[in-house]
């Protein structure tokens, strides 16, 4: 892949990335669905030695009578009832700002089958402007309507590692580095982040991001000794084997012009 320091890519590169970016998001994202059966591992907190009938009793499903489908309002007080629940604190702080509206859920209906994603929300306004993005997280109706008594702590799991996606925008320096989590929301944008960094510094941040995400949900999934789809590759958690690991689960996922980066930084050879 080659470098763009010094030159911005055109309109037509902007477009290309700012599709491949929207797909990513829900396609890397649909690994996360639940798993229903849970292990009996030792966990050191909040895990399964924690009998069922002492977790939260998720708020129910209201069914419109218009419709015949699930309020949207019963939907969106069923993800903050999960965090605000949520074993971390700082998980539970965020639910207090969703009262304030400066951290909002989206429902959605998720084509791929993804449950739930993090971004930064821009209005569109040009020229884009720092303080118009909204971090948001965005939660596919079917599953959060899904979601059972049994399914929490996987729920919770899944909103453990979009959170640790949040708190990498809150920490973010830079205007390039903040607007790369709304990188989806048109082609002003894209100019901003693509005149700051090249495609492989872009690349770059986008597998570090994912890298301390599943780290982190891993780390956590250990000490609550749940099952989980990511367990296999928490397997690798904290060993060399890990970048390598992490290519596989990904498998091909994210944005083809980042394949020859997330190769090169695992160490792997891309599939012919």
């Amino acid at each position: 892949m080659s470098r763009m320091r010094k030159s911005v890519p055109s309109r037509s590169d902007y477009a290309g990335w700012q599709m491949a970016l929207a797909i990513t998001i829900a396609s890397a994202l649909a690994v996360l669905m639940l798993v229903l059966s849970q292990g009996a591992k030792k966990s050191l907190g909040w895990g399964t030695q924690v009998p069922q009938s002492d977790l939260p009793q998720l708020p129910a499903v209201v069914i419109d009578p218009a419709t015949g489908g699930p309020t949207d309002l019963s939907l969106i007080l069923r993800a903050e009832f999960l965090f605000a629940n949520h074993p971390d604190p700082e998980i539970r702080a965020i639910a207090a700002l969703f009262k304030t509206m400066s951290v909002q859920i989206h429902l959605i209906d998720a084509s791929q089958g993804a449950a739930m994603y993090f971004l930064a929300f821009h209005d569109g306004g040009v020229p884009p402007d720092l303080r118009s993005l909204i971090p948001v997280f965005r939660v596919d109706r079917k599953w959060i309507a899904s979601v059972s008594l049994a399914q929490i702590r996987n729920a919770m799991l899944i909103i453990t590692h979009e959170c640790e996606h949040y708190k990498q925008w809150r920490r973010a320096t830079t205007t390039a580095e903040k607007f790369f989590f709304a990188m989806n929301s048109g082609q002003e944008v894209a100019r901003i982040v693509f005149e700051a960094m090249s495609v492989e510094q872009a690349c770059t941040m986008w597998w570090k991001n994912e890298s301390a995400a599943y780290l982190h949900q891993c780390h956590v999934l250990h000490e609550w000794g749940i099952t989980d789809v990511i367990e296999s590759l928490c397997e690798r958690a904290d060993t060399a084997l890990w970048n390598s690991a992490l290519f596989d689960h990904l498998n091909g996922r994210g944005p083809p012009p980042c394949q020859p980066t997330f190769a090169r930084l695992a160490d792997r050879e891309l599939p012919e």
